[in-house]
């Protein structure tokens, strides 16, 4: 299994020592999105904070 992962999320996941792609953090959605276009992914799985307040915060719990 391939491990693709972005942001914070890479900084956790290179201490356990798999091997994973990483990619950017400040585009990572762009990033994702495509990839997930050219159907190289199986799952995404989106990790979020729940303390933290964000923009789209309204449209995820719809």
């Amino acid at each position: 299994m391939d491990l693709t992962v972005t942001g914070t999320t890479k900084v956790y996941i290179e201490q356990t020592g798999l091997i994973i792609d990483k990619k950017l953090s400040s585009c990572s959605d762009a990033q994702i999105g495509a990839i997930a276009v050219e159907d190289k992914l199986d799952k995404i799985i989106f990790f979020r904070n729940q303390l933290e307040k964000h923009q789209w915060n309204l449209m995820c719990k719809c």
